[in-house]
């Protein structure tokens, strides 16, 4: 008896079809049984939904680099060609290049003026990061931005002259400049003329007439300030290894004072803090117990302008990173190793006693400049000695057509960049409508919205702080070098060595 033969094509067909029917039931029941399965568990989904974020994070990856090459591609290459000096045209002459000349470059349509630049110094310093690289946290090269990099960028051509301006006849309208640069050991001197003229020259460190201060103690104002701190830092570090020392000398070379409780001063200060904690205690193990800030300030308390949350909040991290603070006390003479100064109690009474140091740094505010002096002098409008007087329109009291901005003139608000940069892009909008209607018509800064009692602190606002100043830098050149300062610091620490 013959068993019956099946075809293998027939046994294929049936077998497929019994899988399809028997796969079809068993997701048919798998789907009505997700409907009660707890957590409700669809692989497929979770799978769809890990490749959207993955494909998401591929895109903005991808355009972040596209944009980040684009601006490498626009910062290398500027316009080959801007409109030359139109004639029919008013001249705007800007003093100076801080905070606040640069933000108010930035601003202004160029092409509504023949607009000339004077300052002696040919760069932009950006001065908030200048406490970093005093203490080796940031390059030198990073926080600067040469003027032409900034100017090649506008619509129309800006003349750079790099010049000191020594007098102004707002009469005439006349400018007096010196050459900062000298040919053949000599200084050129020349007349300028302005229609519209804005005046932003900074100011000069104030010492109150302190005796020693100039000579033994550094200040922080310019990069070859935060260059002269670090090598001063690294050579009383050496002094302070070197075999046979007393332990009072020791500790005097180990002993940095900072004079000022402004944002300067507590900043600097801060940053000499995280540098003997990271970086102190790892190469200089047998210096770091011994290494001590303190800084002094005359007023009962450390940063005046800020809120007494935020006082309180610096005041407790300082002493928590080891820093001294004390206040009600005033500076009275420096030496080439002492510092005497007057200690004031809650009764009033005073003591005088003596700090040994190894590094001064002075912090203690502002003073005009001599062209400012002069200028003030001269008008009987400018009734305040300390800067220029000025409007709510930016404009110079007893002056027509000249403004002024930053840290020559005396405000309400309080002498920082931040301050310096709003007043440039305020200036600058005003100056772009002053080419279509009259100034009187535009509002001014005090109608302007300003943020006021904004405090923040801990890890949160110590990224927001980086990614506010990595925002503030001029150009993506900027943005680079000091987000991969920071990167090497945070893996192989600050540089140490002296040069």
């Amino acid at each position: 008896m013959k068993s019956p033969s099946i075809s293998l094509g027939r046994f294929s067909a049936f077998y497929s079809v019994l899988c399809n029917r028997g796969c079809s039931n068993f997701l048919r029941r798998a789907s009505t049984d997700a409907k009660t399965f707890p957590g409700n568990f669809k692989p497929n989904a979770t799978r769809s939904r890990w490749k959207t974020i993955r494909n998401t994070l591929f895109g903005v990856t991808g355009l972040s680099l596209a944009y980040y090459g684009y601006r490498v591609h626009r910062f290398k290459n500027p316009a080959v060609e801007q409109p030359e000096a139109d004639p029919d045209k008013k001249t705007l002459v800007v003093l100076g290049s801080g905070w606040g000349a640069i933000s108010l470059l930035r601003t202004l349509d160029t092409s509504q003026y023949n607009v000339i630049v004077v300052s002696p110094r040919n760069y932009f310093l950006f001065t908030s990061l200048l406490p970093s690289t005093a203490t080796g946290a940031v390059q030198t090269r990073s926080i600067i931005t040469p003027t032409r990099y900034l100017l090649r960028h506008k619509s129309n051509k800006v003349r750079f002259i790099r010049s000191e301006c020594t007098d102004i006849d707002p009469s005439s309208k006349v400018l007096k400049i010196r050459s900062a640069v000298t040919t053949d050991d000599k200084q050129i001197e020349e007349e300028l003329k302005y229609d519209y003229l804005v005046f932003s020259i900074g100011a000069d460190v104030q010492t109150f007439g302190i005796p020693g201060v100039l000579e033994n103690g550094c200040q922080l104002k310019e990069v070859w300030d935060a260059q002269k701190i670090r090598a001063h830092v690294l050579r009383c570090l050496e002094q302070a290894s070197l075999p046979g020392l007393s332990p009072e000398e020791r500790k005097r070379y180990l002993h940095t004072v900072v004079v000022g409780g402004g944002p300067t001063g507590m900043e600097f200060s801060a940053e000499m803090g995280d540098f003997i904690r990271h970086d102190l205690k790892k190469w200089y193990p047998d210096l770091a117990d011994d290494f001590q800030v303190t800084l002094l300030e005359a007023l009962p308390s450390v940063l005046p302008m800020f809120t007494e949350k935020g006082r309180m909040y610096a005041v407790k991290h300082f002493a928590d990173s080891g820093i001294n603070i004390q206040t009600r006390t005033a500076l009275k003479e420096a030496t080439k190793e002492e510092l005497h100064v007057e200690v004031t109690d809650d009764q009033g009474n005073k003591t005088k006693k003596t700090i040994p140091y190894g590094l001064l740094v002075w912090a203690g505010g502002n003073k005009p400049r001599q062209l400012t002096q002069s200028l003030i002098s001269s008008l009987p409008e400018q009734t305040n000695r300390r800067g220029l007087m000025i409007d709510d329109f930016m404009q110079v009291k007893g002056l027509k057509d000249v403004w002024a901005i930053g840290d020559c003139t005396t405000t309400q608000f309080a002498a920082t960049a931040q301050v310096a940069e709003q007043q440039g892009i305020y200036l600058g909008q005003q100056l772009n409508k002053l080419a279509r209607l009259t100034f009187k018509d535009v509002e001014s800064l005090q109608q302007t919205p300003v943020i006021q009692n904004l405090s923040a602190h801990g890890l949160p606002a110590f990224y927001f702080w980086r990614a506010t100043y990595l925002s503030e830098l001029d150009t993506i050149r900027n943005r680079t070098n000091v987000a991969f300062d920071w990167m090497r610091i945070n893996m192989f620490g600050r540089d140490i060595s002296s040069l």
